[in-house]
């Protein structure tokens, strides 16, 4: 019988154990790190777990405050959008605490930052609180989940800023900072030039074990009230091999009552969807390492030296293995078997985003909005930029042929508008 979880907090110690010691060890140590993982494998759970867990807060009760800062809720990808959703984040944590006249404090100047609206200032503000709080002995963690989302405002005047935030606390502040590659490849001509990033350690995520998928696997089937039987639970910890959205995928693919052929499951245009995502954010040395093992060719010690990060991320195990058989499958479809195809028609996604958009013709339609009309299915783990942005790129250019007279707009920090040549706009 499947134990009751639901939520992060109600997982037993035991959940991804040997990550969450490494990472509560740095954290009391006061350590500045990333957490390093590939695409969706479930970093965001294994922190909410950390922020949630009341035995882990015991450990560090009075002692620190740790901040959750997911960077998926920024709507602009801005540094006033980011310092603010920081400041807001900081306060939200504060409402737990028990020294009243801080939280105060906290409320007032949240209050008079959000009326200037303007990044520096705002800046400023979080510099002020982090200092006023660390006055009274307390340490801080914050938390940035999704960092890399972020990678384009990541220059050596803000890596120098998260510096000074350290200064300005005497130490006593420290930054996790989680993404699919190591920031220093996403910022590598200031690595060097600044006080921040070179100091930063790295430890990686690899996917889960089996004991944790199954915990996993249990509180998404009680969170959404499906009951799957026990074959289908057993495919699915298999099949996943311990990465997040592949487990929440195959979990929306059974609970639909199809066929649990493989073949099947892996022409999925979801569970595809999430496999080009984990091969495109390789780099070319990488992809040709893969294609190299999967075609039992020789891979020389060079190529295995510039390709680490495959067995860093457990995309590869100590066998040369790939992690999954989806994504298994997926790469041997493109790098063994993938022959040019004329295919024009819309896939089932394709076909939902263009209706929708045409629903709304002229109108900008926000990415909410998508997600809630074209993955109402993924209600319970959200959809990632990528996912969309992906989607979109496809769907505009097979319209270059079905729709010729439409135009698919991408509006910057609002949405996407679908237009026709006859439209005034």
């Amino acid at each position: 019988m499947a134990k009751k979880y639901q939520h992060e907090s109600d997982f037993p110690d035991f959940y991804r154990e040997r990550d969450i010691s490494i990472i509560a060890d740095l954290i009391t140590n006061n350590e500045s790190f990333e957490l390093v993982g590939m695409k969706r494998v479930g970093i965001a759970s294994l922190l909410k777990f950390l922020l949630e867990k009341k035995s882990i807060q015991t450990r560090l009760k009075n002692t620190r405050i740790i901040v959750g800062i997911d960077l998926n809720d920024l709507v602009e990808l801005e540094l006033l959008a980011f310092w603010r959703l920081t400041l807001k984040r900081i306060l939200d944590r504060l409402e737990d605490h028990e020294d009243k006249s801080l939280k105060e404090y906290a409320q007032n100047l949240f209050t008079s930052t959000i009326q200037i609206d303007e990044s520096f200032m705002t800046y400023e503000s979080v510099r002020t609180l982090l200092r006023k709080i660390t006055e009274t002995g307390i340490y801080l963690t914050l938390i940035y989940i999704r960092f890399d989302r972020i990678s384009a405002l990541f220059n050596l005047s803000f890596q120098n800023n998260l510096a000074a935030l350290i200064d300005a606390t005497q130490g006593r502040l420290n930054f996790v900072l989680t993404g699919h590659r190591r920031l220093s490849l996403l910022s590598p001509e200031t690595y060097t030039a600044t006080d921040f990033l070179p100091f930063l350690k790295v430890h990686y995520i690899k996917p889960a074990d089996a004991v944790s998928t199954q915990i996993q696997l249990n509180a998404l089937q009680n969170k959404i009230t499906t009951r799957l039987s026990k074959s289908d639970e057993k495919m699915i910890t298999e099949l996943c091999s311990g990465h997040s959205t592949y487990l929440q995928l195959l979990h929306i693919y059974c609970s639909e009552k199809r066929s649990r052929d493989f073949q099947m499951i892996l022409k999925d245009e979801r569970i595809q969807l999430q496999s080009e995502e984990l091969l495109m954010h390789l780099n070319t040395n990488e992809k040709e390492v893969i294609k190299k093992l999967i075609k039992n060719q020789q891979v020389s010690e060079n190529e295995f030296s510039t390709a680490t990060y495959l067995w860093d991320t457990g995309i590869l195990d100590n066998h040369n293995k790939i992690f999954s058989r989806l994504f298994e499958g997926y790469v041997k479809k493109i790098f063994l078997h993938s022959k040019p195809t004329n295919q024009q028609m819309f896939t089932k996604k394709e076909n939902l985003l263009y209706t929708y958009l045409e629903r709304k013709s002229q109108q900008v339609c926000t990415r909410e909005e998508l997600i809630r009309f074209v993955w109402p299915e993924y209600e319970h783990f959200g959809v990632s930029d990528w996912t969309i942005d992906r989607l979109v790129s496809r769907l505009r250019k097979k319209m270059q042929n079905l729709k010729p007279g439409s135009k698919l707009e991408t509006i910057k920090t609002r949405g996407f508008r679908l237009l026709h040549e006859n439209d005034n706009h």
